[in-house]
């Protein structure tokens, strides 16, 4: 398998590419022009990878960050544009609308087989049976957004508290790392004085 990496390269008028071209039976990388690629490697032989992972489509699920539904879950039903997305979510009460793609974030879950324009009841059953909150809420990204509204909701004797166990523990740390650059240290001197006796 030979996968190619497109980049740009600067400084010539003309604008060419280059490719860098990893093997995977051994550790060498070729650097090769777009020509010498198709010319030497049959086209069956590699594949182009993409870089984005996270595809606007039909059944992505997304997370909505702005407005009156901010910080809720809905799927996409259709693409209007490329600006703007008919979107669903009836597990989080998001009504059927229109949103602009900058008020959404693409998520890596995705309703398989949606069809195009499905009705709410539609989108609502393929969601509890693809079980959408819990592959939300085992995400990391879901786990991110607990800890930021626990600590925002937080009183002050409570940031206090917290901020004396972070310099509680930050102490406890550095007196660790001292007691072992101490070990260390004395372990190669006595090791170097070892050396010297065995050359005498």
């Amino acid at each position: 398998m030979v996968t190619f990496q497109r980049l740009n390269k600067r400084g010539d008028q003309k604008k060419t590419y280059r490719f860098y071209r990893f093997y995977e039976d051994s550790q060498t990388i070729e650097i090769a022009s777009a020509d010498e690629c198709l010319s030497s490697v049959d086209k069956e032989s590699f594949h182009l990878e993409s870089t984005f992972k996270r595809l606007v489509e039909v059944g992505r699920v997304v997370f909505i960050n702005y407005g009156e539904h901010k910080g809720k879950l809905a799927v996409i039903v259709d693409i209007v544009d490329h600006n703007r997305a008919l979107i669903d979510g009836p597990l989080d009460d998001v009504p059927r609308q229109s949103l602009a793609f900058r008020r959404l974030v693409l998520t890596d879950i995705v309703i398989p087989k949606l069809p195009r324009g499905a009705g709410s009841a539609v989108i609502k059953k393929l969601s509890e049976k693809e079980d959408l909150h819990g592959k939300w809420q085992s995400t990391a990204w879901a786990n991110k957004l607990k800890i930021r509204a626990r600590r925002a909701a937080l009183t002050d004797f409570e940031r206090f508290k917290l901020m004396k166990l972070k310099k509680q523990a930050s102490m406890e740390r550095d007196r660790w790392l001292r007691h072992m650059m101490v070990a260390v240290t004395r372990r190669y001197l006595l090791q170097k004085e070892v050396a010297k006796l065995k050359k005498k």
